[in-house]
């Protein structure tokens, strides 16, 4: 659902405890504007974070991990798709967004203020300000270890250290299964939630089914290097009273204001430079033949079969004005290669369009891996759990991006057919189970469900290697042709915090150097 309300102030408000270092002077009422914020709260500061961290953008930030994993391509400069070993950034999440939270979690030590009832008909239920605050903290700081590996966590937020030391991707995992778990435990759906819940406008029930969701993801994805832990965690969200977001209505998804400046970070991009990769768009399109440029089969994925998602990122009809409904499969034969094919405009030029934080499709894809593994997962298959989330995908989008007026309609679709055409598609894939490893079906639609949410996408690739990329080849890279596995820590930790640094880049292997190539604790692949 859409959670909007009064954007513009809180965004302010999550920003005001990043200026407090100025002399404290008084200057009474002077050019006071009527309705300017003169104080904060915890839920302002959560809401400010959670708005702030969704609409981070740029291409070190929000983009170039779709280029390792093929779903765009760059028209223009295109040193990510080339692997450029570059050094990383991640001060817009350290002093935006997890600033806000700290702050807020500081505010909330004070048990005079949250114990009284003007807390908490400002803010919610202090218990439930504080899971809201430990749920938002742990899919920040997930993202972060993911793209860099050891990453300061701990210390990191204490404004008194400015040298904090770096906790092993090991440690943060465990920081993170023990936040996500307290939350849920704590969530009390007998008292208000928090007015700062950008996500579900404080509905604490589907607050515990993001925190067991998300846990299944973490689960997951230290699965290869700490077995015992990931099954422990995972059935014990999935199995949890609480539930998991199985439907598109108790998804969590980042809705942004133009008019109040907070714009969908895709839209900040020149859409002109960016492509949608023959890779994508052949995998979906299920097509046996066609090759890329160095004579790999374009179809990098064990799907032979339409996936008529393929039609919200690449416009046919707006192409090739050719409109027959999709009867036949007479229209891919226009398809001649990727140098005219650009993603669906609309994802790059409208600031409002939404964009998922977790979705139903990525729970139900989950469940069906932990099945795969054997682990217990309330009585759903592998296949059931396959099939759902593939349909959950395509409902999910339909949903958040009314794709059935705006793009399915043009060739003759209307819900009931689009439904028919999900259908149709994960009865195919769950087909394929039979001939095709679980894990690697699984990994495949793992890719296609989590667009466009590349960091997502990017870790789930380099744990699983599905679907099977083949790499630039090292005569056009920079980096010998190595996908990229990990971003290079920033400059100013190599200037400022060096001793901690030289620890964090021990926590990385073959080779335990601060390499774009360096493998991260939970992937257990080597070079």
């Amino acid at each position: 659902m859409k959670r909007i309300f009064n954007i513009t102030l809180i965004v302010v408000a999550g920003l005001i405890l990043m200026f407090t270092s100025c002399k404290n002077v008084n200057f009474g009422d002077l050019n006071q504007p009527e309705h300017a914020i003169t104080s904060t709260t915890p839920s302002a500061l959560l809401a400010g974070a959670t708005v702030s961290y969704g609409a981070i953008a740029g291409r070190l930030y929000s983009t170039n991990y779709s280029f390792y994993i093929q779903w765009l391509t760059q028209g223009v400069y295109d040193e990510e798709q080339r692997y450029a070993n570059f050094q990383g950034a991640w001060a817009a999440y350290y002093t935006g967004p997890l600033a806000n939270i700290q702050a807020a979690l500081n505010m909330m030590k004070d048990t005079a203020y949250i114990n009284n009832q003007e807390f908490t008909d400002v803010n919610g239920a202090p218990q439930n300000v504080y899971a809201y605050a430990l749920i938002l903290k742990s899919i920040i700081f997930k993202r972060i270890t993911d793209i860099f590996g050891a990453i300061p966590m701990s210390e990191a937020l204490d404004t008194s250290n400015i040298t904090p030391k770096y906790d092993t991707q090991k440690q943060v995992y465990q920081q993170l299964i023990s936040m996500l778990q307290t939350a849920r435990d704590t969530l009390d759906e007998n008292k208000p939630g928090c007015t700062g819940d950008i996500f579900y406008g404080g509905d604490v029930a589907k607050l515990k089914k993001l925190a067991n969701s998300l846990l299944l993801e973490v689960a997951l994805q230290i699965s290869e290097v700490d077995p015992a832990l990931a099954q422990s965690t995972f059935e014990d969200a999935a199995n949890n009273s609480a539930g998991l977001i199985l439907t598109p209505e108790d998804e969590a998804w980042y809705y942004f204001d133009r008019v109040a400046g907070i714009y969908n970070p895709w839209s900040r991009l020149r859409s002109s430079d960016y492509y949608f990769s023959l890779q994508f768009q052949k995998s979906m399109e299920g097509d046996t033949t066609t090759l890329d440029a160095l004579g790999n089969k374009a179809n990098v994925t064990s799907n032979f079969n339409t996936d008529y998602r393929i039609f919200f990122y690449v416009d046919y009809y707006g192409y090739w004005h050719f409109n027959k409904g999709l009867d036949g499969e007479d229209y891919f034969a226009f398809s001649k290669d990727n140098s005219f094919l650009q993603p669906w405009q609309e994802l790059f030029t409208n600031p409002s369009l939404p964009l998922p934080e977790l979705t139903s499709a990525y729970t139900w894809l989950n469940l069906a891996e932990g099945a795969a593994r054997g682990w217990n997962t309330g009585g759903v298959t592998v296949a059931t759990a396959l099939q759902n989330g593939i349909i959950a995908s395509y409902n999910s989008f339909n949903a958040h991006w009314n794709v059935v007026d705006k793009v399915m309609s043009m060739y003759g679709v209307d819900n009931a057919a689009y439904q028919t055409l999900a259908q149709t598609y994960a009865n195919a894939r769950v087909n394929d189970l039979a001939s095709v490893d679980p894990l690697q079906v699984i990994g495949e639609e793992k890719w296609v469900a989590l667009f466009p949410i590349p960091w997502k996408g990017w870790a789930e690739w380099r744990r699983t290697h599905y679907p099977a990329i083949h790499p630039a080849p090292a005569t056009a890279t920079f980096n010998g042709g190595r996908i990229p596995t990990r971003y290079r820590y920033p400059a100013e930790e190599i200037n400022l915090n060096n001793d901690h640094y030289l620890q964090g880049v021990q926590d990385l292997h073959d080779p335990a150097e601060d390499q774009n190539y360096a493998h991260v604790w939970w992937d257990p692949h080597t070079n």
